[in-house]
């Protein structure tokens, strides 16, 4: 299963739909349309509290771990298979050697704990993967898990991260305010002394919307310090 895409709060001005004369004064396209929320479920649930992780700058992985009790034609027990944000996205041979060498480590304990299989979502970040250099060497970060239909909570994710020695991004609380107000000034990763690209929230409780995707938003650093200079 492909990971959920992961929207913006806001609309945002495009040339598709806008003319120029209808931006605002010292907004240009690509711009959000701030007040104008992408869904209504951001809408709804703007002043609630979020859990919010640091977004990685890096490319999005999923590594199936197919165990004994697995019935798939075609796929064999006690396997891994790993795909990128698309099933024809091509993997970086260092990240790819990376994964299969902590698989090979972890393997055993991994089928013995997940007999039913599991899918693991996360991010190839360091050297040579977008600007993912400040993470060091190429590696796996892992953010989300999926057993059969059941989305794993992230408390149960941050346990499988420590348990295979693979880091997951530290959570905050907040509400949407607080999070676009945490980008406007900065903020360093806890991953090195570097700002964020930005923050990656869901409600404290996973939802979905009417159809049954996950309500999940991005907020980043770069759209607020942009607005930001040109409202200077």
């Amino acid at each position: 299963m492909i990971y959920h895409k992961i929207n913006a709060p806001y609309k945002r001005w495009q040339k598709n739909l806008h003319t120029k004369e209808m931006l605002p004064k010292n907004t240009n396209f690509g711009d959000f349309k701030l007040g104008e929320f992408s869904s209504i479920e951001f809408d709804y649930l703007f002043n609630n509290q979020w859990e919010w992780s640091e977004k990685l700058d890096g490319t999005n992985i999923r590594i199936y771990i197919h165990s004994n009790k697995e019935v798939q034609p075609g796929v064999e027990a006690n396997s891994i298979v790993i795909k990128g944000r698309t099933d024809n996205a091509q993997i970086p041979s260092e990240l790819y050697e990376w994964i299969m060498n902590w698989y090979h480590t972890n393997s055993t304990e991994l089928h013995s704990q997940f007999p039913e299989g599991v899918v693991l979502y996360g991010e190839g970040v360091g050297t040579k993967i977008q600007k993912g250099g400040l993470f060091g060497e190429q590696h796996f970060k892992l953010f989300d898990a999926l057993i059969g239909e059941y989305w794993l909570n992230k408390d149960v994710i941050k346990a499988l991260g420590k348990q295979f020695d693979l880091d997951t991004p530290q959570t905050w609380l907040g509400t949407m305010q607080e999070a676009i107000d945490r980008v406007k000034t900065k903020p360093k990763s806890t991953f090195g002394d570097f700002v964020i690209e930005g923050y990656v929230g869901v409600p404290i409780c996973r939802l979905f919307n009417d159809k049954k995707e996950l309500i999940i938003t991005k907020i980043k650093v770069k759209d607020f310090q942009e607005m930001e200079k040109e409202l200077k």
